[in-house]
């Protein structure tokens, strides 16, 4: 009896799972009806390389606009030479432009005796930095994207110079008016060599200040009318391989045999021999004056003893 109970139990259980398993089986797919299919990738890569961007600032600020941006291209050469041309039709120009092969690996690998394998890994790349005009920077960015393989980075800086060209302005007025004094008083009080001569040092170094200030101002109307844009562009690293002499071997090749090496180190030895013996004839007054020494003490000595 108790047999017979065990075994519907058991039977009861699994009927069970088996449902259970079938009702989950059929919900699976309602749950994700909006799932992609397997085996999607999505090639949207626009977010990662896109290097355009909004520059735009309030009209009633000046601004120093500076854009940084390092990415990577197909062929540096030929970017290069289009995004030059880019900025150009836009307006803008090139401030300064740094082509190099960068060495990144080094191996030297004996193909022969006499022979080696040099291999090279070179990563091309080119630090550029231009001007562009203020209203173009957008475009130029948005031009840059058909370019970009992989995007590094990109940094945009604002710098709010508004106060700085208002205090210069204020400057340039307060010595302009202070010249002008100084000139209207020497027109109308100098008597005195001297003082003359004091007011008009005095005139001429607010004018120079002034100039400055002057200078300083439009340095910075410029920067607020060009925007700086500063980009580094690579490409992928290539293998540069080059087969070059073994050195090495070839000086030990072309070594003389031993005997003609055997010959050279005897005249060598008698150069050798003939350079001291004539050292010692250059000395021989002092050689002879030392023996005349010695004989002189050997015969005091002598005579002491007696």
């Amino acid at each position: 009896m108790i047999k017979k109970i065990f075994l519907h139990s058991v039977c009861i259980s699994i009927t069970g799972l088996i449902l259970l398993s079938c009702g989950k089986k059929a919900e699976a797919p309602a749950t994700d009806s909006t799932a992609a299919p397997l085996g999607y990738v999505s090639s949207d890569t626009t977010s990662s390389n896109d290097v355009s961007a909004r520059t735009n600032a309030p009209t009633d600020r000046k601004f120093k606009k500076t854009v940084e941006a390092e990415f990577k291209v197909k062929n540096v050469l030929q970017a290069t030479e289009e995004i030059e041309d880019l900025v150009f039709a836009f307006g803008g120009y090139v401030v300064h432009s740094d082509l190099s092969n960068n060495q990144m690996n080094y191996s030297e690998i004996e193909k022969s005796r006499d022979s080696v394998l040099i291999v090279r890994q070179i990563e091309v790349s080119n630090k550029m930095t231009f001007k562009v005009p203020d209203n173009k920077v957008d475009s130029v960015l948005r031009k840059l994207k058909q370019y970009v393989v992989f995007l590094d980075g990109r940094r945009i800086d604002l710098e709010d110079i508004t106060h700085q060209i208002e205090r210069n302005e204020s400057e340039t007025n307060r010595y302009d008016e202070y010249s002008k004094r100084q000139t209207n008083k020497i027109d109308s009080k100098g008597k005195n060599l001297k003082e003359i001569s004091s007011a008009e040092d005095a005139s001429l170094d607010k004018k120079l200040q002034a100039d400055e200030a002057r200078i300083r101002n439009k340095e910075l109307l410029d920067d607020v009318k060009y925007c700086t844009l500063n980009l580094r562009i690579y490409q992928k690293a290539t293998l540069s391989k080059e087969t070059i002499e073994n050195w090495d071997y070839i000086k030990e090749q072309s070594k003389p045999n031993v005997v003609f090496r055997i010959g050279n180190a005897f005249l060598a030895g008698c150069g050798t021999l003939e350079t001291i013996l004539v050292f010692l004839v250059r000395i021989w007054s002092v050689i002879l004056l030392l023996v005349v020494l010695a004989i002189g003490y050997r015969y005091y000595k002598k005579t002491k003893k007696k």
